[in-house]
This record gives structure tokens, C-alpha cells and sequence, in this order.
């Protein structure tokens, strides 16, 4: 396998990385954390899906989908193989093979690499052993002894596994025997189950036979039904056919009686008539006095309704005038005059507003000098205060001229300010007295202000609109009066009666005229009720013959309830019978199907037991084989073959890759143990015996030569992670300079080596140079210097 090239996108450290691999040595340097190992977990990732930790921790942070893709070549094949994964999404692989350009040869994961392991010939575990040396693996075939080499020889060859597995099987073993006690317990009831499968397929027997008995009783029952069924059904429509003409009858017989009622009811309304008629008569003279004792008793009516409006508009009159009085009285005792009408009061009004606003305008106007005063004579007294006091301190000089002062001018100062400011303070006092006096006048006048104005004047004029309204109402009630007064003597009325007496005699004329009506009304039917009572004796006469008619049919049709309801009780006993018949039935079929499903379980669970006893049998044949598999896998079995077989191999290409260093060294022989021995002109010599290039030399050699035996020898590809670590500064070098000197065309064409040590830059072909920025791993490509 030889790898072209890797695209690492948002893998760990690397946002968008492409790397072209060449044959030869190539390195990856740089400083630790720098991405180099990254690019090595990419290159497993991409091939095997083999990884550490949680996938999508290896999405660089930050971004949300990371994509490794690979190009190698093998076997004359070239491929490129792509897997991606998004957060929270299932991954997407691919594999593509060239052909006229890269066509996909498989999808999906486990099929991407099933195919990749089928194409190497080898796992990811022999690929990691095969192809990649790890870090310090180098050193420690270096100082190793020959019994820990050969364990280390033993797990990169995987016959650790074969250790590993001798030592689990007996646990192996001892679940296979576990499993094999289950199926003998499980096989112990076997005999129990077949005599039950025999019971069951009795009893199964037998209710099938109790199946066939009801089967014929059912047959029968179901014939009695049939016949009893078909005479029920004949009564039915006999009694269909005869409740329609009783129904009929009935109805006619209704109608009949209906009729003959009528005849009653219209006789009678005609001999009521013939007495109405006697009675409109003596009705017809009383009915014309109606007309005018209602029209008497409504005036009457209407003169009492207007009397009893004057009177109500005289009581509010009687009010107004008290309510008008009461105003103007209250306003003569707040103006302290008599007033006499509205008129009156608004001239009184006017003039009282206008006397107040003057004498309040003169009140304010004195108010304010005497303030001014008062405030004159306050700044004069604190003037008087300075200069007294500046006077107290003077000595010799007026503080206010400058002039010469004496004690006896100081002192006469002095007594004539006190003097002055003595005299503006009994003024001040005096003129404070006057300001309260006057601000209790002016407040006196507000107040005056306030009461004038607050006489309910526009209340009074309501008040005498309202007495004008009544006045007039009365005015023209007393004249409605006359009116009536006038039409109920130009009544012709022969007799006058108390109002009392007057109403009763109206109430009797009209129930007269409403029983006169009601008269007219029935006399109006007359011709009507003698046309009906002609028609009643004609329809009484039909309605008889259809009587007789229908009494005819209903005889012929010779229908017995009793008959009936003899074959009904019959027929719901037959079918009553039938449906136990049925139901038991049922109940069979149940059972039946029971005891069937019953024993089909039996059966399957015999046929289980059966398979279990086939089991049995290839269990204790695997637990045989399995004791023979490990006694295989024992250290002198299998182990040890594979250490035969493949030490020669290994010594063979150890052999081989040491001679191309050209160490001077003639042969190199494997013990059993893994003991080393070099063989030079001068004689034969133990590992440990040479000097440390040689050593180092030897240990590569064999790291190499085992490397080509798990691989079949067609390993081109080999991987060295840091393999410089643990090691002193001179077997630093030695190393160096033993890994530019590998046979690399011959044996390993691409050799890939990760490392921090940039004196390898010596021995590489190219140089990949790996350094972070921003957090962001970035790769250089240089040429190795010549």
C-alpha cells in the first residue's frame, strides 16, 4: 500500500489540509500539539473508521461537519476512500476505484471497510502492527531482554490472542455446560407432554363426536321452526288484514256517533234561535237610548277630569307664590331691604355689587400704602441699627464722613437715632393695626360680594314661569268647562240620574246591546244550521251501510287471537330450543378450539423439546470441540508453531534489512527465545555485545522484519511515530542515520516518520512541516536539502 494523498477538513485541529505523499522518506515535523499526530489518526480514521473517544469529538470546534479523504494505490489498484460526519447525523462513507476516472465500489461504513480489509488483506489491529510503529517501540526491543522480547515479538505477531483466548475458554466452556444443564431439565418433561398431547387428542375425539349428535337435533329443530314459521306468518297477515277493518269499523262507528251528536247540537241551536228571535223584539226599543246616556256620562266624566286639573293647578299656584316669597325674603334680609318683586331685586342687586366694588377698590388701594409705609419705616429702623452699631465702635472719627467725632457729638447721635427708631416702631405699630383693620373690611366686603351673588335670581324667574303656566292652565280648563256645561244642557235627556245610578244604567244598556248583538249573530245561522241538519240525515244514512259492510268482512275472514298466539308460543318455544341448541353448540365449537389450540401447543412445544434434544446433542459435540480448540491454543500447540514458522521468516528479513546498513556484520541468528546473535569475521557476539549503532540497527531491523512477515511480505507503506523518544542524544543520531540507510526501493518504497526532531530532516526526501496558528494546524511541503 502506498498512500498519495490526504484531505483533512475540520478534523481535530486541521480546518482544511491536503498533503501529497511521495515515495521515500517523508517527515512530519513540528513542535508538540502542533497536529502532527492528527494527521496519523486521520489516516486509521479513513481506513478502518478507528478512532478514541466520542466521533464527533473529532469535529474541529467550532465548525459542524468534519471529511477525511485518502487516495492509496495497492496492488496495481488505485482508491479513494472518503468518510464524513455531521453533528447529530449518522456518517457517510464511500470507496472509489479508478477507472477511466473514480467510480464508488461500496458505500456506507462497515461495507466501506469490510471492502478495505478485503482489498489489504488485513485488519485494522494487523495494519496497526504491520505498518505502524508506535512511539518507544523501538527502544524497547532495544533494551529489552530476550524473555520480554519475545512477549513483544508475541503480541505484534497476535499470539498473545491465542494466550489470551486458552485462558478465557474454560469460562467458555463452563457457559456451554450451564446451557447444556438447562436443556437436560428443560428435556425432563418431555414424557409429561406427550401423555398430555395424548389426553388432549381424546378428549379432542369425543367432543367432536357430541358435535355431530347436536348437529342432527339441530336439523330437526330447524324444520319445526320452518313449519311453525310459515302458519305464524299467515295468522300475521290474517290479523293484519282484520285489525285494518276493525280499525275501520272503529272509525266509522266514531264518525257515526259524531254525526248523531251534531244532529242533537243543530236541533237545539234552532229552537234557541226561534226564542232569540222573540227576544230582539223587546230589545230594539231600550238599545236606542245607548247613544246618548253614553255620550251624557262621558261629559259628565270629562267635567269632573278638568275640576280636578283646576284644583291641582291652584294647589301648585299656592306653592309657587309661597316658594316666591320665601326667595324675596331671604334676599331683603341679605340686602337689608325690602324687596318687592324680581325687578326690584335686580336694581338692588346691581347696586349693592357696585357700592361693594368701590368701597373694596378704596380698601385694597389704603391697604397697600399702609404697607409701604410699614415697610419704609422697617428698612429706616435696620438702617438706624447699622449706624448705631457702627456708632458703639467708632473712636474719634464718624464712621459715615469721616469727620472728627467727639464723645458728647457720638453720644447726642447715638440718642437721636434711638430716639427716631422709638418713634418708627409705635408707627409701624400702629399702621399694623390699621392693615388688619382694613383686611377685615375687605374680607367683610368679599363675603358681601359672595352672598349677592349667590341669590338664587334665575331660580326666581323658573318659579314665576312656572305660576304664569299654571295660570294659564286654569284659564283655559274653566273654559272647557263652559264648553261642556253648554252641549250637556242642549242633551234631550227625559231623566237625570246620580252620577252612581247614571253608571249602572249605562252598564245595563250595554250588556242589553251586547245580547242583542250576539242575537243578531245566531239568527244570522239559521239557513245555514236547517242546510246542515239536511246533509246530518243523509250522511248518518251512508255511514250505516258501511257498517254493516265492513261487520260482513270481518266475519269471513274467520281470524282467532287465541289460534294465533298458540302458534307463536309454539314457534318461540322452537326457536327458543334451537338457540340452546345453538349456543351449546358454540360452547363445543369453544371447547374444541381450546383442546385444538391446546394441542397444536403441545405438539410445537414436543417439536421444541425435540429440537432441544438435536442441541443437546451438537452442545456436548461443541464442548467437545472446545476442549480440543484449547488444548491448540496451548503454549506448546499453536503458540509455539507460529513461533516456528514465522521465526524464520522474521530472521530471514531482519537478516536482509540489517545487511543494507552496512555494518560490517556477516549473518544474525533468532533463538527460541529471542536472543539475538551477531556473526562478524571475528567471531559470533550476543546483542548486547555490539556497540549501540549496531544495536539500534539490529532492533530497526527486527521491528521491519516482522512488520514484512504480518504482511506477507507485501508491506511497501511503513509508519514511525516519534521514533526518536526515550532515547539518549548519541542513539538519537544513530538512528537517524541507520533509518536514511533502510533499503527503501527494495523493501519499504514510502516510508512516513512523525517526529519533533528536525535533524531527521537529513535523512527525508520531502519535509511536511507542521505548525498552529490560531489555534488552526497549518502544513508546509519542502524539498529535504541535497
Amino acid at each position: 500500500m502506498i498512500i498519495k494523498s490526504i484531505k483533512l477538513r475540520n478534523f481535530k485541529s486541521h480546518s482544511n489540509t491536503k498533503i501529497d505523499f511521495e515515495r521515500g522518506i517523508s517527515i512530519i515535523v513540528g513542535e508538540n500539539g502542533a497536529g502532527k499526530t492528527s494527521i496519523l489518526e486521520a489516516i486509521s480514521f479513513v481506513l478502518f473508521k478507528d478512532f478514541t473517544g466520542g466521533i464527533d469529538d473529532l469535529i474541529r470546534r467550532g465548525s459542524g461537519e468534519l471529511e477525511v479523504e485518502l487516495e492509496f494505490t495497492h496492488d496495481r489498484g488505485e482508491y479513494k476512500v472518503c468518510r464524513k460526519k455531521r453533528k447529530n447525523i449518522p456518517p457517510e462513507s464511500r470507496l472509489y476505484a479508478k477507472s477511466d476516472g473514480f467510480l464508488i465500489i461500496q458505500e456506507g461504513d462497515r461495507n466501506v471497510t469490510e471492502e478495505i480489509r478485503n482489498i489489504l488483506q488485513m485488519d485494522d489491529a494487523l495494519f496497526m502492527n504491520a505498518v505502524y510503529i508506535r512511539q518507544g517501540e523501538i527502544a524497547k526491543l532495544l533494551d529489552a531482554i530476550p524473555s520480554k522480547r519475545k512477549e513483544i515479538i508475541g503480541k505484534l505477531l497476535g499470539i498473545d490472542a491465542l494466550q489470551r483466548a486458552w485462558n478465557v475458554m474454560p469460562e467458555i466452556i463452563s457457559d456451554y455446560k450451564d446451557k447444556k444443564i438447562r436443556i437436560d431439565g428443560e428435556l425432563e418433561r418431555k414424557k409429561g407432554v406427550e401423555e398430555g398431547l395424548e389426553h388432549k387428542k381424546k378428549e379432542l375425539d369425543a367432543k367432536r363426536a357430541d358435535k355431530g349428535g347436536i348437529e342432527r337435533n339441530i336439523g330437526a329443530r330447524e324444520e319445526d321452526a320452518r313449519r311453525l314459521k310459515g302458519e305464524n306468518e299467515e295468522y300475521d297477515k290474517k290479523r293484519e288484514v282484520f285489525l285494518q277493518f276493525t280499525e275501520k269499523l272503529k272509525h266509522r262507528r266514531e264518525i257515526l256517533g259524531h254525526k248523531q251528536r251534531r244532529v242533537r247540537e243543530v236541533e237545539n241551536q234552532l229552537k234557541d234561535i226561534n226564542e232569540s228571535e222573540g227576544e230582539i223584539k223587546k230589545l230594539e226599543p231600550v238599545i236606542g237610548l245607548l247613544p246618548v246616556i253614553q255620550k251624557f256620562t262621558d261629559m259628565n266624566k270629562g267635567l269632573d277630569r278638568i275640576e280636578k286639573n283646576m284644583m291641582d293647578s291652584g294647589e301648585k299656584i299656592k306653592r309657587l307664590d309661597s316658594e316666591i316669597s320665601g326667595i324675596l325674603g331671604n334676599a331683603s334680609s341679605l340686602l337689608k331691604c325690602e324687596v318687592r318683586d324680581i325687578a326690584h331685586l335686580e336694581e338692588v342687586i346691581m347696586l349693592k355689587k357696585e357700592d361693594a366694588g368701590k368701597e373694596l377698590e378704596r380698601t385694597e388701594k389704603n391697604l397697600t400704602e399702609k404697607k409701604d409705609a410699614a415697610s419704609d419705616l422697617n428698612a429706616r429702623n435696620k438702617n438706624l441699627d447699622k449706624a448705631i452699631c457702627e456708632l458703639k465702635k467708632a473712636a474719634g472719627r464718624c464712621p459715615v464722613c469721616d469727620a472728627e467725632l467727639t464723645e458728647e457729638r457720638r453720644i447726642e447721635l447715638l440718642n437721636g437715632y434711638e430716639l427716631e427708631k422709638t418713634q418708627n416702631d409705635l408707627q409701624i405699630r400702629k399702621l399694623r393695626s390699621e392693615v388688619d383693620e382694613l383686611e377685615s373690611k375687605r374680607t367683610g366686603l368679599s363675603d358681601t360680594a359672595h352672598s349677592v351673588d349667590k341669590i338664587p335670581v334665575d331660580l326666581l324667574e323658573s318659579k314665576l314661569r312656572d305660576k304664569s303656566s299654571e295660570t294659564e292652565a286654569v284659564k283655559e280648563c274653566l273654559e272647557k268647562a263652559g264648553k261642556i256645561k253648554e252641549e250637556i244642557n242642549n242633551l234631550k235627556v227625559d231623566f237625570i240620574l246620580p252620577g252612581e245610578y247614571m253608571e249602572e244604567k249605562l252598564d245595563s244598556l250595554q250588556r242589553s246591546r251586547d245580547r242583542y248583538n250576539e242575537l243578531l249573530g245566531v239568527i244570522k245561522n239559521k239557513d245555514n244550521l236547517s242546510g246542515e241538519l239536511s246533509d246530518l240525515g243523509g250522511d248518518i244514512s251512508g255511514i250505516s251501510k258501511e257498517i254493516e259492510e265492513l261487520t260482513k268482512n270481518i266475519n269471513e275472514i274467520r281470524y282467532s287471537e287465541e289460534s294465533h298466539s298458540k302458534i307463536k308460543n309454539l314457534l318461540e318455544e322452537s326457536l327458543e330450543e334451537l338457540n340452546s341448541l345453538v349456543r351449546k353448540m358454540a360452547g363445543l365449537d369453544k371447547e374444541i378450539e381450546i383442546l385444538a389450540g391446546d394441542t397444536e401447543d403441545m405438539k410445537k412445544e414436543l417439536g421444541e423439546l425435540k429440537l432441544k434434544e438435536i442441541e443437546l446433542k451438537k452442545l456436548e459435540g461443541f464442548i467437545s470441540f472446545l476442549h480440543g480448540l484449547r488444548g491448540l491454543f496451548d503454549k506448546d500447540g499453536l503458540q509455539k508453531e507460529l513461533r516456528v514458522r514465522s521465526k524464520p521468516m522474521i530472521e530471514k528479513f531482519t537478516r536482509d534489512i540489517f545487511g543494507g546498513f552496512n555494518m560490517g556484520c556477516q549473518d544474525i541468528s533468532i533463538g527460541d527465545e529471542y536472543d539475538i546473535t551477531m556473526y562478524y569475521p571475528d567471531g559470533e557476539k550476543s546483542i548486547d555485545m555490539i556497540s549501540g549503532g549496531e544495536k539500534i540497527a539490529a532492533s530497526l531491523a527486527l521491528r521491519l522484519g516482522i512488520a514484512k512477515v504480518l504482511s506477507g511480505g507485501r508491506s511497501e507503506l511503513m509508519i514511525l511515530d516519534e521514533p526518536t523518544i526515550h532515547l539518549d542524544e548519541i542513539r538519537r543520531r544513530e538512528l537517524i542515520d541507520i533509518i536514511r540507510k533502510i533499503p527503501g526501493a527494495e523493501y519499504f518504497p514510502q516510508i512516513i516518520i512523525v517526529t519533533h526532531d528536525e535533524d531527521f530532516e537529513n535523512a527525508a526526501d520531502s519535509i511536511l512541516r507542521v505548525r498552529k496558528e490560531n489555534g488552526i494546524s497549518l502544513v508546509e511541503k519542502y524539498q529535504a536539502p541535497v
